[in-house]
């Protein structure tokens, strides 16, 4: 696929930010970056958000109180729970 639209190219920075692209996709996002200012902006802003939501993460550690942990022990303990449902 070659990103000749902004949409395309949106669709692999974001997958960029959760896996590798090929070698095709790459050279075809640069390529679109080259040429695309407003897509150039908007790997910019979720480079931005992405060191935003590290600061906040590393600045404010996750911690559960005893309660929650059980509430969510008991809750995943029930039958049924985290199972996908049957649509069919």
């Amino acid at each position: 696929m070659i990103t000749n639209t902004c949409r395309q190219a949106a669709a692999l920075l974001s997958r960029s930010r959760e896996e590798s692209l090929g070698v095709f996709e790459r050279v075809s996002l640069y390529v679109h970056l080259m040429v695309c200012p407003n897509c150039r902006i908007y790997s910019r802003q979720l480079h931005w958000i992405d060191q935003a939501l590290a600061e906040a993460y590393r600045k404010t550690p996750v911690v559960l109180s005893v309660e929650a942990r059980l509430r969510i022990a008991q809750a995943l303990s029930q039958p049924g729970r985290g199972e996908p449902c049957d649509s069919e």
